[in-house]
């Protein structure tokens, strides 16, 4: 409770943050301090037909965001960044930029207004790890027995049509390599720390058990990469990473790049409770 006034300030929804309370006015304040639920270091450019249902932003004052034809951000989200570039047909609500650009059939349908630039600094920041250890490496086709936490790791790498599931706990794997079709489940609490890079191949799947809570996902390494049809729902940093999504790829939760370069049909979702 806030101040002993009975008031619970987090409403509980990932996608506006953490509220808190003021505990000199028993007052609950706003969430969304480390940002809105996709947020891009320096730039990003979604191709066509990317669906965008939670607000997102470019943190820094140059920054630019490029959506490509047929874009769409749904109502009552806001794009948040320097210089905005919407092309034939893309749609987005609120905007608060200092400069826009809109091609032919592309709408502003709602707000705009002047960002304050950065957003957050620094840039999602994540913990220091260290990795090393033994390599998990699960052979194509099978069902790796549940690995529960214990300490630094090598790599993890699925073949195709792979999976495992993570038990509660804290994980570090030097890089994380998943092929084609492959599943990684969490249940419970579950941190995965990345020193190096991640990739998520062709249709492949990183995500919590059914009613479990997101699994935090940190990663250190330059290159984060999705491949078609991927799906992520995850907690996600990766502050020094390039983005590359593949066509008709998948994100849902939060999500925090340097940058990202998509393919078509990108979505990105936030869950609600």
């Amino acid at each position: 409770t806030c101040a002993g006034t009975g008031l619970t300030c987090d409403d509980g929804n990932l996608c506006n943050g953490q509220e808190t309370c003021d505990p000199q006015t028993g007052q609950c304040l706003s969430g969304a301090p480390n940002g809105p639920p996709f947020l891009f270091c320096s730039e990003a450019r979604l191709n066509n037909r990317a669906t965008i249902n939670a607000d997102l932003g470019v943190n820094a004052p140059d920054g630019t965001l490029k959506i490509a034809r047929d874009g769409f951000a749904a109502d009552g989200t806001t794009i948040t960044v320097n210089d905005l570039t919407l092309a034939n047909n893309a749609s987005v609500d609120h905007v608060k930029v200092n400069s826009y650009f809109t091609a032919r059939g592309a709408t502003i349908r709602g707000t705009n207004t002047i960002p304050v630039l950065p957003i957050v600094t620094p840039c999602c920041p994540i913990p220091a790890a260290s990795c090393g250890g033994p390599n998990v490496a699960v052979p194509k086709n099978e069902d790796h027995p549940p690995l529960v936490a214990g300490g630094p790791s090598g790599d993890l790498s699925l073949m195709n049509n792979a999976t495992i599931t993570l038990m509660p706990g804290t994980y570090t794997f030097c890089n994380i390599q998943i092929a084609k079709n492959a599943t990684v489940t969490t249940m419970g609490a579950v941190t995965v720390d990345v020193t190096g890079d991640f990739r998520l191949g062709n249709l492949s799947v990183f995500a919590p058990k059914l009613g479990n809570p997101l699994p935090t996902l940190n990663v250190a390494g330059t290159s984060f990469r999705l491949g078609a049809n991927a799906a992520l729902t995850a907690i996600t940093r990766a502050p020094n990473a390039a983005g590359h999504f593949g066509r008709s790829a998948n994100v849902n939760g939060t999500m925090c790049l340097d940058s990202a370069v998509t393919d078509k049909g990108l979505t990105l979702d936030c869950p609600h409770p």
